[in-house]
């Protein structure tokens, strides 16, 4: 041995053996304590993050929400993505597309700017990544809605060329799976049925007599078959015409239901609870005093009602519509 290491070997005895074990160790580059934590780190910042960022705790990250929850497709547009255990260098995508400009701004928040999805009109996948490549998936946060509104060009159907219609509805009543029409046709003193041919148009109208100027129209079922029915306010003869359906678009007439001066609107429902169809018809009254009233009589589930009652009105009532007033 050399001079030299026998100095040397004298310092590290002088040392003492808890030193010296330090100094062994230090050339091991195993910074693994028996804990499992990573002993170069413990008390250290990671200046890497900003203040309050989590550096990556290995926690898989969730997204519960997106302000706001419905943008248009055609996207660059600016959310904010709220969840948990969010980290810097996350990506999102939206459909399977990436999104850009995306930030966390904390371990709860995102921004980004959506992308565009053509065409398309739903609720969008959005899925965030972390770095680690734990990702967060929501298919129920965000909806691209359509960027333009409005209406599709009229189509003029066979109802113009019918004399004076007043009031119409919409229901399938030949249960083909199509809308059809049904107008009052008000000089004529009859109703129209136009079969619905898919789309904006109709077919040829078959016409049934009801009372003088029918003006509402309602459809439901009156009596136990399955086909549409109808009832028709009738404003010069003061009565409501009750219609049986054939299920082709045909109409039977039964007898009319007696209603107060003038009706001009008229609703078929429930209103005792029984499973059967009442009526009830709103009068104007015209120019009689105090002659505006709602008349209301009761199903009787075989397309006939039971002796209607009347209750005043202001003179003029013409609409109507029902709801659930007091929550019982």
């Amino acid at each position: 041995m050399s001079f030299r290491n026998r100095r040397w070997t004298r310092s590290l005895l002088g040392l003492g053996l808890g030193a010296a074990i330090a100094l062994a160790y230090v050339p091991s580059c195993n910074n693994e304590t028996t804990s499992g934590t990573d002993a170069g780190t413990t008390g250290m910042e990671d200046l890497s993050q900003p203040p309050g960022m989590d550096s990556g705790t290995g926690l898989a990250p969730t997204v519960t929400q997106s302000t706001p929850a419905a943008i248009v497709n055609t996207g660059n547009v600016t959310i904010t993505l709220t969840g948990t255990n969010f980290v810097q260098g996350a990506t999102v995508t939206i459909a399977g597309i990436p999104a850009t400009n995306v930030v966390v701004t904390s371990p709860t928040t995102i921004t980004l700017t959506a992308p565009a999805k053509a065409a398309t009109c739903a609720m969008m996948t959005v899925v965030v990544t972390n770095p680690d490549g734990q990702m967060a998936t929501s298919s129920n946060i965000l909806r691209y809605r359509s960027n333009t509104f409005g209406f599709l060009a009229k189509q003029d159907t066979a109802v113009n060329s019918l004399t004076a219609p007043r009031n119409m509805v919409l229901a399938d009543v030949n249960s083909d799976g199509k809308s059809d029409l049904l107008v009052s046709l008000l000089t004529a003193n009859q109703i129209a049925f136009l079969p619905g041919m898919g789309g904006a148009s109709f077919g040829t109208a078959v016409t049934a007599s009801v009372g003088t100027q029918p003006r509402a129209i309602a459809a439901g079922l009156l009596d136990a078959d399955t086909k549409l029915d109808a009832i028709v306010a009738n404003a010069m003869s003061n009565n409501v015409s009750v219609l049986s359906g054939s299920g082709t678009g045909s109409f039977a007439a039964k007898t009319p239901v007696t209603a107060g001066n003038a009706p001009n609107g008229v609703l078929l429902l429930d209103l005792d609870g029984d499973g059967k169809r009442d009526l009830v018809a709103t009068n104007s009254g015209a120019a009689i005093p105090n002659g505006g009233s709602y008349t209301v009589a009761l199903g009787n589930g075989d397309g006939t009602f039971k002796t209607p009652s009347n209750f005043t009105l202001p003179v003029g009532s013409t609409g109507l519509t029902s709801g659930d007033t007091n929550g019982v």
